[in-house]
């Protein structure tokens, strides 16, 4: 794809540039993503129809209640991340001069390094709250203890998903970087990403905003057999109601998902191509700050 990345651009640039990337090259993009699309509808498919079949077992045995859909779901987690990884691999290889090989080799390991500061945020909340409830452990559990964890909780998301903003920009510049280290660099990349925030923090928030409103509208077929078969399942608990489904539902639901989980990661290369032009903007700036720090000690 031709494309002017090194450019100073505002957040409103970075997504109309992005619109006209994706649209102009909308059939090269399909053919280079839909691989990994299909793959991610596929497995969420899989997940969605196994916790849909799931709700019918109210066995209280750990081995059918418990582990299952405990180790289902760590698998999905897992199968997902790396499955996100050769997808996001399969989007910069559009825009990117380097090998697909070396694309995809590079996003397994960033991917990675997001993946472990994730788990050690998440592990140092549960620390902080495990810590707030063994201090009421004598203690009545009144409202106010249940906002206060429910705060606590909030708070350490909400920075855990701002400290995560960063990564966009170093996943880009290290993608884009042929003979970039991620061993010696990640913590300048990162460095990088933290003094350009501002254009990463409006750019997560308005694809995060787009992406839930197109996704609502692109799963609502999915959204309407859900309920239906949500419907039916507490008529069948409830009533002792015979199912009123047609035997053709699980196939129409796993075909209704996938179908809208592929058309819905169309979605999520946007964001990548927006993300991609923030990077060069934020790039652009850090070149001329450069350029003028150099000009100024001559």
């Amino acid at each position: 794809m031709e494309t002017e990345l090194i450019k100073d651009r505002s957040l409103s640039s970075c997504i109309k540039t992005a619109n006209n990337l994706l649209g102009v090259n909308f059939a090269k993009t399909i053919k280079g993503t839909w691989l990994p699309a299909l793959l991610i509808a596929i497995m969420t498919a899989i997940l969605g129809f196994s916790i849909l079949q799931s709700l019918y077992s109210f066995s209280p045995t750990v081995s059918e209640y418990d582990l299952f859909p405990m180790v289902l779901g760590i698998v999905s987690w897992l199968g997902s991340i790396a499955l996100w990884a050769y997808f996001f691999a399969s989007v910069v290889n559009l825009v990117s001069e380097s090998s697909f090989k070396q694309n995809l080799r590079r996003s397994f390991a960033i991917t990675a390094v997001e993946l472990i500061f994730y788990l050690v945020m998440m592990a140092i909340g549960g620390v902080i709250i495990r810590m707030v409830v063994m201090s009421y452990i004598n203690k009545p559990l009144t409202p106010s203890f249940f906002t206060l964890v429910g705060g606590i909780s909030l708070a350490w998301i909400l920075l855990t998903a701002l400290l995560m903003v960063p990564f966009r920009y170093a996943e880009m510049r290290y993608l884009l970087s042929p003979t970039g280290s991620l061993r010696r660099n990640l913590i300048a990349y990162y460095v990088s990403g933290v003094r350009g925030s501002g254009l990463l923090i409006g750019s997560s928030f308005f694809t995060a905003l787009a992406s839930i409103c197109l996704g609502l509208v692109i799963f609502l077929p999915t959204i309407i057999l859900l309920g239906a078969k949500t419907s039916s399942l507490i008529g069948e608990l409830t009533l002792n109601d015979p199912s009123g489904l047609p035997t053709y539902f699980n196939a129409l639901f796993i075909g209704s998902l996938v179908l809208t989980t592929f058309i819905f990661m169309m979605v999520m290369v946007w964001t990548v191509f927006v993300f991609y032009y923030a990077y060069g903007s934020i790039e652009h700036r850090r070149q001329m700050k450069k350029q003028r720090q150099v000009a100024t000690a001559e």
